[in-house]
């Protein structure tokens, strides 16, 4: 259906761009939209492989817009994780977005205060 030709067609943009790193300002998208795409599938391997692809990525760049989209990739793939019930892979990824939000909060030097009923 529609979603396996959206997969194909992201996995051409990912091949391009293996190619041509540099064609896109944002790498990263492509593989969060692969894992996305996946996941919809319930093709939960490459869910986690695009993942963490897009945190590599990621890591390497810096400001909160990054930080946040990384906070996004780890929240599909903890759902994933989730689905399998692989609970140990859960508390990872939130163990690594709460550092992410730790980093933004540093950042900005406010507190997010509306996710404080979310942090239990």
């Amino acid at each position: 259906g529609c979603l396996e030709a959206s997969r194909r067609c992201l996995r051409a943009c990912e091949r391009i761009q293996e190619v041509w790193p540099s064609c896109v300002p944002n790498p990263e998208s492509v593989h969060t939209c692969l894992a996305e795409t996946s996941w919809k599938l319930k093709d939960f391997a490459p869910v986690r492989d695009s993942c963490r692809r897009a945190l590599a990525i990621l890591a390497q760049g810096a400001g909160i817009p990054k930080a946040y989209a990384a906070v996004f990739v780890l929240w599909i793939f903890q759902s994933v994780a989730a689905e399998e019930r692989s609970w140990g892979e859960v508390r990872a990824a939130l163990h690594c977005a709460r550092q992410m939000v730790a980093k933004i909060e540093a950042a900005s030097g406010e507190t997010c205060d509306e996710a404080l009923p979310h942090r239990r």
